[in-house]
């Protein structure tokens, strides 16, 4: 089913929902760009399939799944931004995903889970392949009390908090995966995996992966799994390698009541060289290796580039050129074992590991982390750098004390992707902050209605820091000229049902915060319906009113609508056809005068006009 086709600038951003759908798309391999505004699918109780498209630029998660089944194949989801948990794929209430042959490049979401978030669902991932360059906070996929299995993957190149792979809280099995170039700033190189009760027995099944150049600067290297006692196990196996105890036999670590520990060894360096540590500078790195014996040449593998190392006298020496920052891995092949000897290289431009700040609209924004160094490590103080927002340089930009360099982002800039840009004078090394500039507002959406029929305007509010707010948040809601102050709930939505003083009509509904206006339209459609004239003759026995109440075919039976006659109020509730009927009596006729009497029909706030006649 293909889709999408000319999509006009006018179209409107608000996500698309599937509501109990049984669909399959496939994208023909073209690209859909949410341009940082809005999901893309909401899928509630469906079996969706979705293949062979690229979907980037989302903002508050691509798709959303709510008790729903997804099927991804041949998909690419690229730069899109959660608002929490969860950019690429937000799976909640017994969801379940099988991801197959998909690549998540380049996903953030500030909490956790920035390609995929689960909560009491499943996910399956089938040779998929996860990248990020830019550094992410919890793990790219996050699963809260949800089964995740994984297989034949590749996560590389990612730096993170915690986890930087997968994070979960129940049952996780990967097969046949590799984990490249991974570091976490505090635990779990790779994989976290952490049981959140003695009730919720948990399991970690790890078969046949590598892990080449995982790192963490706390624990867990590679792996991290707490607790591990009898209620989470872990069971290891690469070729015929299991956990076994002294006589031979398999353990179970959940049938007994120790802690296990758990190493993974990968090949003894026999140390010809040594990890490398220094900071960025233009210089040419050399890599030496010594105390090698029984050979003339060994063989190196640097940046996916083969080279041959002479050795002289048991050493040897290759010029690796001007190197990145962060790890760079040298893979050496020495007596017919392969090891990596690692080359920090530290950066000049210390972030302090902030590549992406996101703030709502309207937020003045201090970035007073940053801090600079010479290729030596030295502080770089009283040094004039450049600092660009957007490209236009920030003026008077000298560092101060330890090298620092605070700068303000001034509020008022648009919503949307801002960068600011630092370049090192002494070495020419740069570095980019990302600043993500939110709308304020999310979820609401335009009013059609009848009159005062229970709909709701609904509209969640963002704080300073992009975060939806909690509780308590007073915002006033206003429909035309009148003004309602709405309190926010847990998770930030300012919710206000259309009252009955809202009479049909048109309407423009405002919310302004932090001088940002959002405007919606709002139409309430007429239920009340009446005679436009009425004629009546002085001798007639007695007059009959009607009106009609009705929400479009449905009547509205049992509401009481009025009707005022030369300023008298007559009362009747309508019956099952919505229909109410007053009758006026000879004597009322009697005191009426030949002439056009206007008659007032109200049900509630709602009123209609109609003439009586009275004719001789």
């Amino acid at each position: 089913m293909p889709i999408f086709k000319n999509r006009q600038k006018t179209d409107k951003v608000k996500n698309i929902t599937l509501y109990k759908k049984n669909l399959t798309i496939d994208g023909n391999n073209h690209a859909i760009d949410g341009n940082g505004k809005t999901t893309l699918f909401k899928i509630e109780k469906g079996d969706v399939t979705l293949k062979n498209i690229v979907l980037r630029n989302f903002n508050d998660t691509a798709i959303i799944l709510i008790d729903s089944k997804l099927t991804t194949l041949n998909v690419t989801f690229e730069n899109i931004t959660g608002a929490d948990y969860g950019a690429a794929i937000y799976c909640t209430d017994d969801s379940a995903i099988t991801s197959t042959n998909d690549k998540f490049i380049e996903n953030y979401a500030p909490i956790g889970g920035s390609a995929i978030f689960g909560y009491y669902s499943v996910i399956n991932i089938n040779n998929g392949t996860f990248e990020n360059k830019n550094p992410i906070y919890w793990s790219l996929i996050y699963g809260d009390d949800s089964e995740v299995n994984v297989y034949e993957t590749t996560f590389a190149n990612i730096n993170s908090k915690y986890a930087t792979a997968i994070y979960n809280t129940y049952n996780t099995t990967i097969k046949k995966s590799k984990f490249i170039n991974l570091h976490a700033d505090a635990t779990a190189g790779a994989v976290a995996i952490k049981s959140k009760n003695e009730e919720n027995k948990t399991f970690m099944r790890v078969y046949d992966c590598e892990f080449i150049n995982v790192s963490a600067a706390k624990n867990g290297g590679a792996i991290f799994s707490a607790p591990i006692t009898q209620y989470t196990r872990m069971i290891t196996t690469e070729g015929k390698n299991y956990l076994i105890d002294s006589t031979g036999k398999f353990i179970d670590a959940a049938k007994s009541n120790v802690i296990v520990p758990v190493k993974a060894y990968t090949f003894k360096n026999p140390q010809i060289s040594e990890t490398i540590v220094k900071y960025y500078s233009t210089n040419e790195t050399i890599f030496t290796v010594n105390n090698v014996y029984e050979t003339d040449t060994l063989s190196i593998r640097f940046d996916d580039k083969n080279m041959t190392m002479t050795i002289v006298n048991g050493s040897g020496s290759v010029n690796l050129g001007v190197l990145d920052t962060g790890a760079n891995p040298v893979f050496i092949t020495y007596k017919n074992q392969t090891f990596a000897s690692i080359i920090y290289i530290k950066p000049t431009i210390d972030c302090e590991n902030t590549y992406t700040v996101t703030v709502a609209y309207n937020t003045k924004l201090p970035l007073d982390n940053v801090k600079f160094y010479d290729s030596d490590g030295n502080p770089l103080e009283n040094v004039s750098v450049i600092v660009k927002f957007d490209n236009k340089t920030i003026p008077n930009t000298v560092t101060g004390v330890n090298g620092s360099m605070p700068i303000v982002i001034n509020a008022g800039n648009k919503i949307g992707t801002h960068y600011v840009d630092y370049a090192n004078p002494t070495n020419n090394e740069t570095a980019r902050i990302t600043v993500k500039i939110l709308s304020r507002f999310s979820g609401n959406s335009n009013v059609n209605m009848y009159y005062f029929d229970g709909h709701k305007y609904k509209v969640r509010i963002r704080g300073d820091n992009g975060k939806f707010v909690g509780k308590n948040h007073i915002i006033t809601i206003k429909i035309g000229k009148k003004s309602f102050k709405v309190k926010t709930d847990s998770k930030g939505y300012a919710t206000l049902k259309i009252p009955k003083t809202i009479t049909p009509g048109k309407y423009t509904i405002s919310v302004k915060v932090r001088g940002q206006t959002v405007k919606n339209k709002l139409t309430v459609k007429q239920v009340l319906k009446t005679t436009k004239t009425v004629k009546v003759k002085k001798s007639a026995k007695k007059l009959t009113l009607k009106a009609t109440l009705k929400k479009g075919k449905i009547a509205l039976k049992n509401k009481v609508v009025k009707f005022k006659v030369n300023g008298k109020t007559y009362k009747a509730k309508t019956n099952k056809k919505g229909i109410a009927t007053v009758t006026l009596k000879k004597a009322v006729i009697n005191k009426l005068k030949v002439k056009k009497y206007s008659v007032k029909v109200s049900y509630l706030n709602d009123v209609v006009k109609s003439t009586l006649q009275v004719r001789r």
